[in-house]
C-alpha cells in the first residue's frame, strides 16, 4: 500500500475502532479524501529520513495527519470550498473538533511527549490566529502576504516535523527546515493556484515574495534529505514560473 493511502486508512482504523459511529466514519472519510495526497507522501519520506520504524512511523504520521486535515477543513469552510460534506455549515464545526481531538488524541497514543505536544499547541494557536486576521482582510501587501506564509504554513510544519522527528537525528533540525518549506510551499501553492494572497500583490512585491520564498527553497536543499528532494523540484518550478 502506498503511503498517500496507508497514512489515512491507519487514521480512520483509529475513528472506527473509538465507535463514534457510522456517520462519523462517513464524514472524516470525506474529510480525509478532500486531503492532499502528497502531504501523506512527503510525511512518510520525511520519517524515513528521520529512520524510524515502520510502526512508530506510522503512529506519529496519522496523528500528524488529523491535525492536518482539520486545518484544512478550517480553511476550506472560511472559503466555502467545503465541498465534500452535505451540510457544511452545520456538520464542518462539530467535525473540526471531532479531528483535532483524534490529532491530541493519537499523537498521545503515540508517546509523543507532553512537552512536544504543548509546543505544537502553540504553534497551531498561530495558525488559527493568522487565519483569522486572513479572513478579514481586503487588500494584500507584501508584509501581509509574508506574515500569512509564516503564521499559516512556516508555524504548521514546524510543528508537524516536532512531532515527527523527536527523539531522532533529526530532531535540532525541525525548526529550520520546518518554517523554510511552510514559506516556500505556501507561495508556490499561492502562485500555481492565482490566491489573491499573490495574484493582487503589484508587480514588485509578487516578485520581492517569490524571491524570499526561493531562498527559503535555496536553504532546504544543504539538507540533503530524501523527503525534500522529493518536494522541491515542484516548489522551484512553481516559483520560476511566477518570478
Amino acid at each position: 500500500m502506498k503511503p498517500e493511502e496507508e497514512i489515512p486508512t491507519n487514521a480512520l482504523r483509529i475513528v472506527e475502532k473509538l465507535g463514534l459511529g457510522p456517520e462519523m466514519v462517513r464524514d472524516v472519510l470525506s474529510c480525509f479524501r478532500a486531503a492532499d495526497p502528497n502531504f501523506s507522501r512527503f510525511l512518510w519520506a520525511a520519517g524515513n529520513d528521520a529512520e524510524l520504524d515502520r510502526s512508530e512511523l506510522l503512529a506519529r504520521c496519522s496523528a500528524i495527519f488529523f491535525q492536518y486535515v482539520a486545518v484544512q477543513l478550517s480553511d476550506d469552510l472560511s472559503d466555502g470550498d467545503c465541498t465534500y460534506l452535505p451540510d457544511p455549515q452545520r456538520e464542518g464545526p462539530a467535525l473540526l473538533l471531532v479531528l483535532q481531538h483524534l490529532f491530541y488524541l493519537a499523537a498521545a497514543n503515540a508517546g509523543v511527549p507532553t512537552a512536544v505536544l504543548a509546543d505544537a499547541a502553540g504553534r497551531f494557536l498561530f495558525v488559527g490566529a493568522a487565519q483569522v486576521r486572513e479572513v478579514r482582510l481586503d487588500e494584500w501587501n507584501l508584509e501581509r502576504a509574508r506574515a500569512a506564509a509564516a503564521g499559516l504554513n512556516a508555524k504548521q510544519f514546524a510543528a508537524y516535523l516536532h512531532i515527527l522527528w523527536w527523539g531522532t537525528p533529526l530532531a535540532s533540525r525541525a525548526e529550520s527546515i520546518g518554517q523554510d518549506l511552510g514559506v516556500a510551499v505556501h507561495v508556490a501553492s499561492d502562485a500555481r493556484s492565482g490566491d489573491r494572497r499573490f495574484s493582487s500583490l503589484s508587480t514588485r512585491d509578487r516578485r520581492a515574495l517569490v524571491r524570499w520564498a526561493a531562498l527559503a527553497a535555496k536553504k532546504l536543499e544543504r539538507h540533503n534529505l530524501g523527503s525534500l528532494a522529493r518536494v522541491l523540484p515542484t516548489i522551484h518550478a512553481a516559483l520560476r514560473a511566477a518570478d
